[in-house]
């Protein structure tokens, strides 16, 4: 049975101290996918639409992933994921490859020209992102880099709740 948040021991931190830290974790990362969502939207990196970019970063970040699993992390239907997909490759960005552990299946992967198109894209985002961060003191800055790279951390590790991380995918690379 899964323990809750109150009910579990919080390195000296009161149980209310903890709700409203996941409360405030998960509101920023609400803002920040709104506001990326619609700068993808708006500046459509490579020509591509929101869920193909979305598509390319799932992939990028875990270095392959079959069509299930890419579906699975998109949230959308297998058939829909796979529509994207088959543009995806058609247009050069995205590969079907067997993966080394099952020769018999394909998984999809970046191309070269799929890898450069997220990084441009990528750093597209970074630089609208950091427009808003920007007025923050180099102090506020490095604060926010320590707080949201030990949060992702210890949601990656899946650390604090017995459950396996982000980052200890079954499946996946690992990658997020």
């Amino acid at each position: 049975m899964a323990r809750t948040a109150q009910s579990r021991p919080q390195s000296g931190a009161a149980p209310g101290d903890v709700l409203r830290c996941a409360a405030a974790v998960m509101e920023l990362g609400l803002t920040v996918t709104q506001l990326l969502r619609r700068e993808v939207r708006r500046s459509r990196p490579g020509g591509l639409s929101l869920p193909q970019f979305r598509a390319l970063a799932i992939v990028g970040a875990r270095g392959a992933a079959s069509p299930s699993e890419l579906a699975e992390d998109m949230g959308l239907a297998p058939a829909t994921t796979s529509a994207i997909a088959d543009r995806l490759v058609e247009a050069g960005l995205m590969v079907r490859e067997p993966p080394e552990t099952d020769r018999r299946r394909r998984v999809l992967a970046l191309s070269p020209q799929g890898r450069r198109e997220l990084s441009a894209g990528l750093r597209t985002l970074r630089e609208h992102l950091a427009g808003y961060l920007g007025p923050l003191s180099t102090n506020e800055r490095e604060n926010a880099t320590i707080a949201t790279n030990l949060v992702r951390m210890h949601l990656v590790a899946g650390k604090g709740n017995g459950e396996s991380g982000i980052g200890n995918r079954e499946s996946g690379s690992g990658k997020a």
